[in-house]
C-alpha cells in the first residue's frame, strides 16, 4: 500500500483535488490490493473547506493530525494562491 496525500485550503481549486484523486482511484482499478494507493485529503484548516467554484470539500484530517509520512504529498492549487497567507506551523509542516 503506498499512501497519497492531497493538501486542500480554503479557495483551493476542486478539480486539482479530484483529479489526482481520480487518477490514482482509477489506477487501484488495475492494481493487486496490497499494491493500492491509499488516498486522503489534508486540511490546512479545520472544518469544511470551501473551494474557488463554491463547492464545499471535507478534508479526511487536519496537517496537525498527520503522524506518519506520504509516498507522495500534492498540494492543491488555486486561483488565490499566489496571495494568500498560511500560518507559520504550515510552512514548518513536514510529514
Amino acid at each position: 500500500m503506498r499512501n497519497v496525500a492531497v493538501v486542500a485550503f480554503p479557495g483551493v481549486q476542486s478539480l486539482d483535488v479530484s483529479g489526482p484523486l481520480d487518477v490514482f482511484a482509477e489506477a487501484n482499478r488495475f492494481l493487486l490490493p496490497d499494491e493500492h494507493y491509499r488516498l486522503e485529503v489534508v486540511g490546512l484548516e479545520h472544518g469544511p473547506l470551501r473551494c474557488s467554484n463554491g463547492m464545499t470539500n471535507f478534508a479526511d484530517r487536519h496537517f496537525s493530525e498527520v503522524q506518519d509520512g506520504y509516498d507522495l504529498l500534492l498540494v492543491a492549487g488555486g486561483p488565490g494562491l499566489v496571495h494568500q497567507e498560511f500560518a507559520d506551523e504550515i510552512y514548518a509542516w513536514r510529514t
